[in-house]
């Protein structure tokens, strides 16, 4: 089957069989030897020249048809082109076929997007690891996992994330960490720790070949540990600052201070950890450092700001719930907790704006200052460490000890306690408010 070397029939040809090849023929009908047509199942109209050598058929790929520049001037380059060909051919210079070559270099293109499936980009290697982790299976980094997504989400990604994670180099990890530790020493750390955990595990998963960052000393280097506990009138202050925020960050910045539990303790409990009638708050190990259950004991001023929460947001499975703004103002509470940091960012907003008059101090300086002022009232300090969830005598004796020492516990909180409600009730202070 011959057809006139044009667009219009060209286009009318549709899509050969296996082998079937369309020849071409002249103005007069005679046919133009060796020039040939295939329409493969991709629809593309692709031309070849054709011809035999020791008996064996060859076929080089001349190029694809485009309607819109098939002209008569690239009709003639492409009579030019087969004239070429025939001329080389008959002087005994053979043309390599070149079709095996794009094949050769499609099937090779293909083998590297299937090795791409098991060589993850950063950005996927990051998602699967959080997967992992934050699932009921996800071990001791299961309460940390959303923190570990902020850090590497925020900090890494943005530069590195379209990047095969196995070919990026110690150096290019450095580089980044190193731009982190101009806005600050400890976020460094702390993203350089979720970067290295991160690939520690795509290197046991059988994703990565090595972790380039094993053994790395950290980029912020050694964190001198801080010893600010909050003073009386920093307490004073502090308390009664509180009252010009947002009622439900009030009540939890002042929970941490009452019960000496870490942030992310307050910022992810759930009522359902609440029992008022035996009056403890149970804190599943899922979301403690120890990866232990911890117990905590509530003296009445903490029950009674548990109950003002409990009004605020009761309703939600979440003591601090989300928030999803429809205005300016106008909100309605979500079914996810708050981020642990958000916590920190109401202190710092309170302090900035002038609230708290005191040195600036940080939200696990109230820890901090639990555990350093409740030995000044009297409490023994293995009462005072198992308060912070803080791992006290051998593994036999902690084993057993989910709700040992609860009297003495309770005893403490509700002394310090007391001290608290004293102190600040004998002082008064006129209170801004803030949004």
């Amino acid at each position: 089957m011959t057809i006139p070397l044009n667009a219009e029939d060209i286009l009318g040809v549709n899509r050969t069989r296996s082998r079937q090849q369309i020849g071409f023929h002249d103005s007069v009908g005679e046919p133009i030897t060796g020039l040939k047509l295939l329409v493969p199942s991709s629809g593309k109209r692709i031309f070849y020249y054709v011809f035999k050598h020791n008996g064996k058929g060859i076929r080089i790929r001349i190029e694809e048809f485009s309607p819109d520049h098939f002209s008569d001037r690239q009709r003639t380059t492409l009579l030019e082109r087969v004239a070429s060909y025939r001329h080389d051919i008959s002087n005994g210079v053979i043309p390599e076929p070149n079709y095996r070559k794009s094949q050769n270099e499609a099937r090779d293109a293909a083998k590297e997007t299937r090795q791409k499936k098991h060589r993850p980009t950063l950005k996927t290697l990051v998602n699967r690891y959080i997967e992992a982790i934050s699932d009921e299976t996800g071990g001791r980094y299961r309460k940390s996992w959303r923190e570990t997504e902020r850090l590497i989400y925020k900090d890494v990604l943005p530069t590195l994330g379209k990047r095969i994670a196995e070919e990026i180099t110690f150096q290019e990890f450095r580089k980044e960490l190193s731009k982190i530790r101009l806005r600050g020493l400890v976020v460094a750390n702390r993203v350089h720790a979720a970067l290295t955990t991160c690939l520690k595990w795509g290197v046991e998963e059988g994703y990565l070949p090595f972790n380039p960052l094993h053994g790395t000393s950290r980029v912020g280097g050694e964190e001198k540990p801080r010893e600010r506990d909050l003073s009386e009138s920093n307490v004073i202050s502090f308390w009664h600052g509180l009252s010009g925020m947002a009622p439900e960050y009030g009540i939890a910045l002042k929970l941490l201070l009452l019960t000496g539990v870490r942030r992310s303790e307050v910022a992810l409990a759930e009522w359902k950890e609440i029992d008022l009638r035996k009056k403890i708050w149970d804190i599943p190990g899922a979301r403690t450092k120890s990866g232990k259950p911890h117990v905590v004991p509530l003296s009445p001023l903490v029950i009674d700001l548990i109950k003002d929460l409990q009004k605020i947001t009761g309703t939600t499975p979440f003591w601090l719930p989300g928030k999803r703004y429809m205005g300016r103002t106008a909100f309605e509470y979500s079914n996810q907790p708050i981020r642990p940091e958000s916590l920190t960012k109401a202190l710092k907003k309170a302090q900035n704006n002038g609230l708290i008059e005191a040195e600036l101090f940080t939200v696990h300086d109230l820890r901090r200052t639990l555990r350093t002022r409740i030995m000044l009232l009297g409490v023994d300090r293995d009462t005072a460490e198992r308060l912070l969830a803080h791992q006290v005598g051998n593994r036999v004796e902690r084993t057993y000890d989910r709700y040992g020492y609860m009297n003495e516990k309770r005893e403490a909180l509700t002394r310090w306690a007391e001290y608290v409600e004293k102190l600040v009730s004998n002082s008064t202070k006129v209170v801004r408010f803030i949004r």
